[in-house]
């Protein structure tokens, strides 16, 4: 489990990297963080990285509380 967590972290985030980002426009002074990453990475991130994993956590303390009342 462990090393899955880090080459899934790993490869999220390698994609701007890899050409998943904003790009560069030469005639920016200016570096602001939305608009050098691309707006469907950001809202891919925040489902991947916390919504995602927020349910699943949910989902498994849930399972764990019913077989602990059954019990």
């Amino acid at each position: 489990i462990i090393c899955v967590c880090w080459i899934t972290g790993t490869l999220v985030g390698f994609l701007p990297l890899l050409g998943w980002n904003a790009g560069f426009k030469k005639t920016d002074e200016k570096c602001i963080f939305v608009e050098v990453m691309d707006y469907n990475y950001l809202v891919f991130l925040y489902f991947a990285t916390i919504i995602f994993p927020a349910f699943l956590i949910a989902a498994f303390y849930a399972h764990i509380y019913r077989v602990v009342i059954q019990q």
